[in-house]
């Protein structure tokens, strides 16, 4: 099978590195990133996306600039420019955290149901005659 190089192709779907779309994730990023003074050199960005093979790590760092968005440092304003966050890589050593879901009153009730202990015969009998006098 030829390439698009007209050469013999070791794979059918092997493809040069050259032909991998680097810039595969940039635009979900670009959407991602907040609005303001600071989102500029969009050429840039897509640049070092490429430089720095961003596209195996879109998801990785999506998640991280959506995790930021939620820090105090960004729900107050102060959000780097894209082409700082990009040429910092600030994305590498960071591991999505853990989240613990906090017990809803529903989930804090059954859990408690399971632990309690069913009342005897004679109690259930006791608590039907009461019931009857009413």
């Amino acid at each position: 099978m030829l390439d698009l190089f007209g050469e013999t192709a070791t794979h059918p779907t092997a493809m040069p590195k050259s032909l991998i779309n680097v810039s595969h994730g940039f635009s979900e990023f670009w959407k991602a990133w907040p609005p303001g003074p600071r989102k500029v050199a969009k050429q840039q960005c897509i640049d070092k996306w490429a430089r720095f093979e961003c596209c195996n790590y879109a998801s990785h760092i999506i998640s991280h600039v959506e995790w930021l968005k939620m820090q105090d440092d960004w729900l107050r304003g102060f959000v780097c420019a894209p082409l700082v966050y990009l040429n910092q890589q600030r994305w590498v050593d960071w591991t999505q955290p853990i989240v613990h879901k906090k017990p809803t009153a529903l989930d804090k009730i059954k859990a408690d149901d399971k632990l309690a202990v069913k009342p005897s015969a004679e109690i259930r009998e006791r608590i039907k005659q009461i019931k009857g006098r009413s």
